[in-house]
């Protein structure tokens, strides 16, 4: 009998997390009818969680992997409580936050390598 590893929920929830933070503060800036510069301060804390998100989405695949059925009620909760609303149906909430965690951690490998190239240019 091996052991086997359970990875638990932690990391989907700190991705899952991410991204409602993200769409709270676009709904809280939105809320006069347009985002402008005095409503960048809502996103700081966003972006100064990026690279911890980016580093628990290396583990995301492991923990959906090996989820049961508990933890999966784990993270349904999560959501529920974090928007407050303990009857909401998550599933597609859940996913749309995943996405918006993987675009803005595409987004910030993409200027990273760009800042790459333009560094390579400047050497030459």
């Amino acid at each position: 009998m091996g052991t086997e590893i359970k990875y638990g929920v932690e990391n989907i929830k700190k991705v899952v997390s991410f991204g409602l933070g993200i769409a709270k503060d676009v709904s809280t800036a939105q809320a006069d009818g347009k985002i402008n510069v005095k409503d960048s301060l809502l996103f700081v804390d966003d972006v100064i969680k990026i690279p911890s998100v980016i580093a628990a989405a290396a583990q995301v695949k492991n923990e959906y992997l090996d989820m049961d059925s508990a933890e999966r009620s784990e993270i349904d909760q999560f959501v529920r409580d974090s928007i407050d609303n303990p009857d909401a149906d998550v599933a597609d909430l859940i996913a749309d936050a995943f996405r918006v965690a993987i675009d803005a951690s595409v987004l910030v490998q993409d200027i990273i390598d760009l800042a790459k190239s333009i560094a390579k240019l400047k050497e030459a």
